[in-house]
């Protein structure tokens, strides 16, 4: 009996590569410490071209070698506008509460109004976008995405653990910054942040609704702690 050969065509797209994909995890980390500890560069250096290498190239690396279609990853034009307008009320609830605690923290004096006309309001913006797409595209695209896959769709193992990524990803940073101690609080917060917005990449698969969400969030932050 004639053993068939099965033929693939050079164009089926791979599946998954497990190996592969905590390969190019690892090695972001390792090169973003790295990089953490050997340069102290502008910061719109670190979230415009940086983070495009540390976080862009291995996500590129992934999809070309894995030929996986780019609504793998969120990146879907017909869910272009629902993410965007996802992401605008997540960031409209997001300066609702910045602009509370900016009110109480400043005895009722509001901000945010003063902060439009202001250029640097603007150019942080812009660098805000810039972080959110980078992130958004490496935590929630890419990682987010294959993590589902791997476990076979199970969505709670998924979420938890690109929250957990995007901790450890974040607190050689923070510990720089703040210390050990100082920084608890802000690791808490961001725990909350990433979940809910794996929660919300899970529910809507649009990359677009990351990255409004996202900058809207840094632009929150900023608020409440300018004094």
């Amino acid at each position: 009996m004639k053993r068939r050969t099965r033929i693939v065509s050079p164009s089926t797209p791979k599946t998954p590569t497990t190996g592969l994909f905590w390969l190019l995890v690892t090695l972001s980390f390792v090169s973003l410490v790295w990089y953490r500890l050997m340069f102290h560069l502008p910061v719109w250096f670190d979230e415009i071209f940086a983070k495009a290498v540390l976080f862009g190239v291995p996500f590129l690396v992934y999809a070309v070698i894995t030929r996986q279609s780019v609504t793998v990853f969120g990146l879907n034009p017909k869910k272009f506008w629902l993410g965007a307008y996802v992401g605008l009320a997540l960031g409209g609830v997001f300066g609702f509460v910045a602009m509370f605690a900016s009110a109480l923290k400043h005895q009722g004096h509001v901000l945010i109004p003063y902060l439009f006309s202001s250029p640097i309001f603007w150019w942080t913006f812009s660098l805000a976008l810039a972080t959110a797409w980078w992130e958004s595209l490496f935590f929630y695209g890419f990682i987010l995405s294959i993590l589902l896959k791997i476990y076979k769709g199970n969505e709670w193992k998924a979420a938890l653990i690109t929250t957990f990524l995007f901790l450890i990803f974040h607190a050689p940073i923070l510990v720089l910054r703040s210390g050990v101690v100082g920084s608890v609080l802000p690791l808490v917060l961001l725990s909350l942040f990433a979940f809910g917005q794996s929660i919300i990449f899970l529910r809507y698969k649009s990359l677009t609704s990351m990255v409004v969400s996202h900058a809207f969030w840094g632009m929150a932050l900023l608020v409440y702690t300018l004094k």
